[in-house]
């Protein structure tokens, strides 16, 4: 009890947002210290226990370019676990970083944002997680309900407040009123859905070949491009197909739009309320929502 007592004089309280792609730690009275890639590199020659290369953003780098002993990980898919010791190797790195890269006594209270549709094992597991990690208490919070915080919404008034939580593997919809959620809904739609649309559509209208890097990069710039009140148009260096050489085209938001609200509709319909997107700044969400 008292060595517990002297190591919170030393840690902080953490809010730990698990995404798909990307991790944020936000600290108290810091606010937030560091937003990564969820990706773990691992050593793994299956004859000895996995070792932890790389982690977050310095593992987003290796994807792609490792050897066949050296294996890229993403821990956490659609806010659980999907690897329980690559999650823990994650988890203890940010905590670590969160305490300026001290360990040992120094143990830090976590909360840690789950999705809507989470069940009591998938709970388990994620608190087992971050205390083998480091971390001395766990609570969880519906992801819904820490983006209506986060966005300063009135979430214990008697008020419904409906929230569009798109990250990269999925969307959370909810209404939430009196501090909890009155109905929810997950869909297996999001910020990568978008990219393999953009994917495509080049592919298919302009016969040029883009990786989903490429993709999301077209997507946020389109995004930033509308933000800033201009038409929406880039120009990227793509692959063309028929000659195998990169080449300069213009790429308009109007067509990309098209694109990806064909895989959102029928699924989201736009309430003049809040959204709340992780995976990168996507077109204005009140245009972009109400063309579907």
């Amino acid at each position: 009890m008292i060595f517990d007592s002297i190591g919170r004089l030393f840690s902080y309280d953490l809010g730990v947002d698990l995404g798909t792609a990307y991790t944020s730690v936000y600290v108290k009275g810091k606010g937030i210290i560091t937003n990564e890639p969820s990706v773990v590199v691992m050593k793994d020659d299956g004859k000895e226990a996995r070792q932890v290369v790389a982690v977050g953003g310095q593992a987003k780098n290796m994807v792609g370019r490792t050897p066949n002993r050296i294996k890229a990980i993403r821990p956490i898919k659609d806010g659980v676990i999907a690897d329980f010791q690559a999650a823990q190797m994650m988890l203890e790195y940010f905590i670590k970083k969160a305490n300026n890269n001290r360990k040992g006594i120094v143990k830090s209270r976590i909360v840690l944002s789950v999705p809507i549709e989470i069940n009591e094992i998938e709970k388990k597991a994620l608190i087992e997680s971050a205390k083998v990690a480091g971390a001395s208490e766990v609570y969880l919070l519906e992801a819904v309900i820490g983006a209506a915080i986060g966005a300063g919404l009135s979430v214990e008034e008697p008020v419904g407040n409906m929230i569009v939580d798109i990250g990269a593997g999925k969307t959370e919809i909810a209404v939430i009123s009196l501090g909890g959620i009155v109905v929810g809904k997950s869909l297996s739609t999001g910020g990568d859905s978008m990219d393999q649309a953009i994917v495509h559509y080049v592919k298919n209208r302009y016969n040029r070949v883009i990786g989903e890097g490429t993709a999301e990069s077209v997507k946020i710039k389109l995004g930033q491009t509308l933000n800033d009140g201009n038409n929406g148009h880039i120009k990227m260096n793509l692959s063309d197909l028929s000659v195998g050489i990169p080449t300069t085209m213009d790429i308009s938001s109007e067509v990309s739009k098209i694109k990806v609200g064909k895989k959102c509709r029928n699924k989201v319909k736009y309430k003049n309320d809040m959204f709340w997107e992780h995976g990168g700044a996507i077109w204005p969400k009140k245009e972009l929502f109400s063309n579907i």
